[in-house]
């Protein structure tokens, strides 16, 4: 068979697989009780990051100087980024577990979570060396890896309340960027936008003048959401996000255990 022939044909599949994997996106969509409008999924994540600050900067005027204040408002920020989303779901009488694949809960979904959050951390380390070499370090990125630190160091309890932020990551943010957002914007648009608009919303939640956590956070979503479409599993994409997270904080006590740090 002539290459360029053979060329073609393989284009026109790939071509016709993206444009199935897009009907049947839309397909699952529509079939919801009750399809959540794209604008307005925007609407309730700008309110959710607004919320966020809101109460940040609030319980940093009110609660400045009491112990473990900024552990158990990490914890209270994860809270708030599932909370808003979550409300404006139950009040749309959406049926949630079918909405976000939670039903998928299968062995299968958690460890191939496990495993994919494991590439992920790599992945990261890599984007972050690569990011460093091209732009220079950025000073929120070494700022947040102090204060982590000096968190786990602190006491027990300060450990504790940074394992359950961390973990709690996992399931809150990818609830409220993959199971509500990208969903909703997949309820009107190709696969393709939605991927990309739930991505940049989610590395846009990781501020950074610098733009190094923006840009991680973006390569991260776009993984997660890839995941996320092909299992149909929220189970799969929150335990990898919170396997991220946590390979993170292992590797860090390792490094204070070691005296390293």
């Amino acid at each position: 068979m002539d290459i360029k022939v053979w060329a073609r044909q393989k284009f026109r599949c790939v071509i016709l697989q993206l444009e199935n994997e897009d009907e049947n996106m839309k397909e699952e969509t529509s079939d919801l009780e009750t399809p959540i409008s794209p604008i307005k999924a925007v609407m309730v994540i700008v309110l959710t990051f607004v919320t966020f600050l809101a109460v940040f900067i609030v319980s940093s005027i009110l609660l400045f100087g009491f112990p473990l204040w900024e552990q158990v408002m990490a914890v209270i920020g994860e809270l708030i980024i599932l909370l808003i989303p979550l409300a404006y779901m139950l009040y749309k009488k959406v049926d949630i577990k079918s909405y976000i694949g939670l039903g998928k809960s299968k062995l299968k979904n958690l460890l191939l979570g496990v495993g994919l959050g494991l590439g992920i951390w790599l992945m990261s380390i890599f984007a972050n060396l690569a990011l460093t070499y091209i732009i220079g370090p950025s000073v929120l990125v070494e700022e947040a890896s102090e204060i982590i630190v000096g968190f786990i160091q602190e006491s027990t309890a300060s450990l504790v309340l940074v394992f359950l932020s961390l973990f709690l990551a996992g399931v809150c943010e990818e609830f409220a960027f993959r199971g509500f957002l990208q969903n909703a914007l997949g309820s009107k648009y190709s696969f393709p936008v939605a991927l990309i608009g739930a991505s940049l919303a989610f590395g846009l939640f990781h501020p950074d003048p610098q733009a190094t956590y923006i840009i991680l956070g973006f390569l991260s979503g776009l993984v997660l959401g890839y995941a996320y479409h092909r299992l149909k599993s929220f189970v799969a994409v929150a335990s990898a996000h919170a396997t991220n997270n946590l390979i993170s904080l292992t590797i860090v006590l390792l490094l204070i255990r070691m005296g390293m740090v």
